[in-house]
Parts: C-alpha cells; sequence; structure tokens
C-alpha cells in the first residue's frame, strides 16, 4: 500500500485498510484462547468473518484499480 501511494493513491489506500483489517483479525485470533472461557459461543467464528472482509475488499480494490478488469 505505502509503495502504491505516490502512483496510485487510492488503490494504495485500499490495500492499507486491507492491511488494518488484516491486523484486526489478527488481534481477534490472538485473543481466542483466552475469550473462549468468557464467551458461551465462543469467538473463534469473528477471527473467520474479518478474514472473508480482507478478501473481498481484495478483490473490490483489485478490480477497481487493474485496467483488465473495468467496473462502473
Amino acid at each position: 500500500g505505502l509503495w502504491l501511494k505516490p502512483d496510485k493513491p487510492e488503490a494504495g489506500r485500499g490495500l492499507l485498510t486491507a492491511a488494518g483489517l488484516l491486523a484486526v483479525s489478527l488481534v481477534a485470533r490472538t485473543a481466542d484462547q483466552s475469550m473462549c472461557s468468557a464467551m458461551p459461543i465462543g469467538s473463534h467464528w469473528v477471527w473467520h468473518v474479518v478474514n472473508a472482509i480482507v478478501m473481498y475488499w481484495l478483490i473490490v480494490v483489485l478490480y477497481r484499480h487493474d485496467r483488465r478488469y473495468p467496473i462502473d
């Protein structure tokens, strides 16, 4: 994201957003073990949901900023 930011600022911001979401996902995964005893249904699913959002967002960034896949 930082590398793209000077030439393609929107794509760079999109990738930095994905990196931030991935950090949230990793925090959720790390906290999962200790949170399991506090939450009856557990919190492992949060990690999967946030990872799915990261993957979706990366696909959106690709489609918006790659000329091979124009979207209006």
